[in-house]
């Protein structure tokens, strides 16, 4: 699986659908702040720092004002997780899944193919409880 593919046809697709695109890294909300007034996140989740980045990070990006989605994308299945901001306070979460699917964001006005977010991108094999050719 190459992440970075997958990040950069995220961004490509986004670019393409009349978004500007930024790629930083950012620890702490301040740091975003700064970046830029965004209305969209989009997050390709690491095995690594999964956690702090749907955990933590998700409650950072959720306090900058004028942020309308928060999309974390799955690396290794075809799945996103969307936030979005209901009104200055309370956010909601869907999730989409499957290449057939796209990701709605009314308020920016486009919809993203999720067979282009995902276009080129090679999914390791699922974990199994058992081996292949071991006997249950």
């Amino acid at each position: 699986m190459n992440r970075r593919r997958l990040l950069q046809v995220s961004l490509a697709v986004s670019a393409a659908d009349g978004l500007r695109s930024t790629c930083r890294f950012a620890r702490r909300a301040a740091r975003v702040r700064r970046i830029g007034a965004g209305r969209l996140v989009l997050e390709v989740l690491s095995p690594t720092t999964r956690d702090f980045d749907s955990i933590r990070k998700l409650e950072e990006y959720k306090t900058i004002a004028g942020l309308e989605y928060i999309l974390f994308v799955e690396p290794n299945e075809t799945s996103i997780a969307i936030w979005s901001r209901a009104d200055a306070v309370a956010w909601s979460e869907a999730r989409v899944f499957g290449l057939e699917t796209k990701v709605d964001l009314p308020k920016l006005g486009i919809a993203l193919e999720m067979s282009a977010i995902y276009e080129g991108v090679e999914f390791p094999p699922a974990p199994r409880l058992f081996a292949v050719d071991e006997p249950r």
